[in-house]
């Protein structure tokens, strides 16, 4: 997609990549593809099942421990510097919350949630706030039963209408344009030859 301001204009590359819990890839696989994934995008939304279980968190530590010392790694690559620190955002998107045992949904829920389990600067051994320059949440509620039928062929309309409305509310935010920022890493905004010589440099 292609978006203009008053002073440039900019592509936005929306993706959507395979889930960090696929027991086929190795751990260094899955970090391979969280870390290039973290590092690229000014936005990365984590879908997680609520509640957050110790697997899951463990792969989420491990993948952004392996993907810092990835960069590390190739800071000097070709006496070019493609190191990113800090991240940019990560939104935990938490999916399948029953508000009347858990929290409320939406961003107040979802920030709930977050103080939760990274209330600490150091949870468990990982400090994922010294990451990311912004970390936030976001709640869902189940999607409803039509989507667990064989016969559910994706339509939205057959969704729950609590979650059809708090999706909305998501991508209503995550798309605005006051979000739209331009990829700076090392504090420059890079242009697509950087983003693709970048991904280069760290695939191999």
């Amino acid at each position: 997609f292609l978006h203009d301001d008053s002073e440039n204009s900019y592509a936005i590359l929306l993706m959507d990549t395979q889930g960090v819990y696929n027991s086929g890839l190795s751990i260094t696989s899955v970090a391979n593809i969280l870390a290039l994934n973290a590092l690229f995008s000014t936005f990365f939304i984590y879908n997680v099942e609520f509640p957050m279980s110790t697997d899951n968190f463990e792969s989420l530590r491990l993948s952004l421990e392996h993907g810092k010392n990835l960069l590390d790694a190739k800071v000097n690559h070709e006496g070019e510097d493609f190191a990113a620190q800090p991240f940019h955002s990560f939104a935990f998107l938490f999916h399948d919350v029953n508000r009347k045992v858990d929290t409320r949904w939406g961003f107040n829920g979802g920030s709930e949630l977050v103080r939760k389990y990274f209330a600490a600067d150091d949870y468990q051994g990982f400090n994922v706030n010294a990451a990311f320059e912004n970390i936030f949440g976001f709640s869902m509620p189940p999607a409803g039963n039509a989507m667990l039928q064989k016969t559910y062929d994706g339509r939205f309309a057959h969704l729950d209408p609590e979650f059809q409305v708090h999706l909305q509310t998501f991508i209503s935010e995550i798309f605005s344009p006051h979000n739209f920022q331009a990829k700076a890493i090392l504090g420059r905004e890079i242009d697509v030859l950087d983003y693709l010589k970048g991904i280069k440099v760290l695939c191999t």
